[in-house]
């Protein structure tokens, strides 16, 4: 059986069995909990600090850059793959100013190479820059705010 030991209101231990005083609780109950003598609840969550908050925004915007981006340069809207290496792949395509098969996946989730012409390229690494531009300006507003008091 388990049960919680409960000091001014707070859950300060959990045991298996009873002892007096303690008080059965259910198995989710954990320290910290809060407990009016007969419901068990917990305790809200503890506010993150500002590097905290900012250390998720980053890490949200980083992902959300990783995560592709759409460009219509073949004519209709294309998902282009933007992790690390792909941008450095894109980077490549685009300075080399040739025609390329490049890999990108269309509205029905084909994920494939396909030919793509200099200028093409050019439109497709544009897009990403200005994808990429306006998710680092999102997360530079969401950090200023929170800089500012703000809980983003």
């Amino acid at each position: 059986m388990r049960e919680a030991i409960v000091k001014k209101g707070i859950v300060t231990n959990i045991i298996e069995g009873h002892i007096k005083g303690s008080t059965p609780c259910p198995d989710d109950v954990a320290i910290g909990w809060l407990c009016d003598g007969a419901a068990f609840t917990a305790p809200a969550p503890t506010p993150l600090t500002v590097p905290e908050q900012e250390d998720k925004l980053r890490s949200v915007y980083s992902a959300k850059i990783a995560g592709g981006f759409e460009s219509s340069a073949l004519g209709s809207p294309h998902t282009y793959a933007s992790g690390v290496e792909d941008r450095i792949n894109l980077i490549g395509a685009y300075v080399a100013g040739v025609d390329i098969m490049y890999k990108c996946t269309d509205s029905n989730g084909v994920n494939e190479f396909r030919p793509h012409t200099a200028k093409q390229m050019a439109q497709v690494f544009m897009d990403g820059m200005l994808f990429m531009s306006s998710s680092l300006e999102q997360r530079d507003a969401s950090i200023k705010k929170v800089k500012a008091g703000a809980n983003v």
